[in-house]
């Protein structure tokens, strides 16, 4: 179910993504730490938008 909703999203960029390309997906286990993914975020639109 993950991989087809991640296919859909890919095809809606314009970045089909086939049924062969499951194999090709890597499996590890990672972690996000939220509030450092949101500082990074924040930062990044800050950078787009020229803002200090």
């Amino acid at each position: 179910m993950a991989f087809a909703r991640l296919a859909t999203e890919l095809a809606a960029l314009g970045l089909p993504l086939g049924t062969q390309g499951y194999d090709a997906l890597d499996d590890t286990a990672y972690t996000v730490d939220p509030e450092s993914l949101l500082e990074g975020l924040i930062q990044a639109e800050r950078v787009r938008r020229g803002l200090p």
